[in-house]
């Protein structure tokens, strides 16, 4: 099985700002991506204290797929509005990231379940794009001790599987 890597990194600086690439960041424990909207706590969904809405992940292979069978274009400019893009993980693989605590570069995350899409999505991506990711919208993800991250980290599954909350 091929390794699980870090693909792509997006933040937004602001909620309903467009996201844009980066090759690395920083990541701040229990914070998120530095310069990111959920970082400084204006992501539209930041007045929610609910674990996981630091750093949200999403399946490459899962946007690949709706491009192919959807022609919707959701990767190239961020509009699936997650912030880590991983690749070499299928359904199974990624469930299982889910429920355990992971290792990207120097971060470690724990997953918190699953990330739905919100409706603002359909406000910014094509038509389409809500009920395209409403069974492949990621997951979201906490995160335990940070560091740094850059495009091409391998991501690394650590410790047990645990039920979630």
């Amino acid at each position: 099985m091929p390794p699980i890597r870090l693909e792509q990194i997006w933040i937004a600086p602001t909620a309903k700002a467009p996201p844009c690439s980066v090759a690395a960041a920083e990541i701040e424990a229990h914070c998120g991506i530095v310069g990111d909207r959920y970082h400084t706590g204006i992501g539209s969904f930041s007045r929610f204290a609910t674990r996981g809405r630091p750093i949200t992940l999403i399946s490459y292979e899962a946007l690949i797929r709706i491009h192919k069978h959807l022609a919707l274009d959701l990767l190239s400019a961020g509009l699936h509005r997650r912030n880590l893009v991983i690749s070499g993980c299928n359904a199974e693989d990624f469930g299982e990231l889910m429920s355990r605590t992971f290792r990207i570069g120097g971060v470690v995350f724990s997953g918190q379940g699953t990330a739905h899409p919100c409706r603002f999505l359909e406000k910014v991506a094509p038509p389409g794009s809500f009920d395209a990711l409403r069974h492949c919208g990621g997951m979201r993800a906490d995160v335990s001790e940070g560091g740094r991250i850059q495009c091409g980290d391998i991501v690394q599954p650590e410790g047990p599987l645990r039920t979630l909350p």
